[in-house]
């Protein structure tokens, strides 16, 4: 007799988790079920902030990547890069440009700064989030420093969460990208200013020097464009290429990835052939 009655609890009980579950699921669909945030805490100290922070980094460094690439620029790529039908948005800035520029430190930063501005806006939208939250979103803000043997970025994303209880503005992101940027740039004005007033190539002697003194690996590539000859200077970056395994594949050249690049121009076209 007692056997049959917990049996019979035993049912009743299952079929009313049952009933619950089912339950909360077409709340939750609906979107008539908010999850409170102290849920999310149960697993980690704050899951949504790990998320934007996850993506942030991944944006932040194929933004470094790129300015590296364009030698001090980004985001220049279409805009900068127009041909008509001809548009080649895989040659670096300071070819189409025709610059020798290697710039300061404070100059990367800001390009930096709005890379990862580009990078936190990507970001903002949690619609890929697994668990469905309500979010609001202002205008983010970034900082970057170029220190040494690191890239740092402090950045405000801008995301307020939203909960039953209360509403949490996200806080800071801190993401330290290993990068040898700042003394590749102390490297690449050294070579600069040991070129020629009169255009002559850097002796590859002095190269061998450098390379050896700093530490690096120095590579030149010769090229012809419509618009005269040049030599292109690319310093590997040897922090960052340990990195390149987990970035997206999008290397734009046989040159390393993460190398700082400049440009050489070592010939230029008679006046009215541009």
């Amino acid at each position: 007799m007692m056997s049959h009655q917990k049996s019979g609890q035993i049912t009743l009980f299952l079929i009313l988790v049952a009933l619950l579950s089912i339950t909360a699921v077409l709340l939750y669909s609906s979107g008539s079920l908010t999850i409170p945030s102290s849920f999310f805490h149960q697993s980690e100290p704050d899951p949504v902030k790990a998320y934007v922070q996850q993506c942030v980094q991944s944006g932040f460094s194929d933004a470094i990547s790129e300015v590296m690439f364009q030698g001090g620029h980004y985001g220049v790529f279409t805009n900068s890069m127009a041909q008509g039908p001809e548009e080649d948005t895989d040659t670096a800035y300071y070819l189409y440009k025709r610059e020798l520029f290697v710039p300061q430190s404070p100059d990367i930063e800001r390009e930096l700064e709005q890379g990862a501005l580009d990078a936190i806006s990507a970001c903002q939208d949690l619609s890929g989030y697994p668990y469905r939250i309500d979010y609001s979103t202002s205008a983010p803000k970034a900082t970057v420093s170029i220190v040494d043997g690191v890239v740092e970025l402090r950045a405000s994303p801008g995301i307020t969460v939203r909960s039953q209880e209360s509403s949490t503005l996200m806080g800071d992101i801190l993401i330290s990208a290993p990068s040898s940027l700042g003394q590749l740039l102390g490297i690449a004005r050294d070579m600069a200013s040991r070129q020629q007033q009169d255009g002559a190539v850097l002796c590859l002697s002095c190269i061998l020097d450098i390379s050896e003194q700093k530490g690096i690996s120095i590579q030149m590539e010769e090229t012809d464009t419509p618009t005269g000859k040049i030599l292109l200077y690319s310093l590997e970056d040897p922090l960052a290429a340990a990195e390149d395994a987990s970035l997206s594949d999008d290397v734009r050249t046989v040159l390393p990835r993460n190398a700082f690049r400049f440009a050489h121009f070592i010939a230029w076209p008679e006046e009215g052939q541009q």
